[in-house]
């Protein structure tokens, strides 16, 4: 869960349309690669960079119309009533 948080503090965390389970699915899905890296530093390396790609078209919320996501609602300055 460690490992897991600081992923997607280093490689998600920035984009303000993310979604924090399609980031989590994605590191779950590449675990055992990261298991094999642990001990490659530079491979480690490697994996955690294609996983910060991966995480900037992979891991968007889908945009709505009628109930629009927070991060929609904060880029609009809509109220939260």
């Amino acid at each position: 869960m460690l490992v897991q948080h600081w992923i997607v503090l280093t490689g998600l965390w920035r984009q303000p349309h993310r979604s924090l389970v399609k980031g989590c699915q994605m590191i779950k899905e590449q675990s055992a690669r990261l298991a094999h890296c642990i001990d490659d530093f530079d491979a480690l390396v490697e994996l955690l960079k294609e996983l910060a790609d991966r995480f900037e078209y992979g891991c968007s919320l889908n945009a709505r119309k009628k109930k629009p996501n927070t991060s929609q609602r904060l880029e609009t300055g809509a109220v939260f009533f």
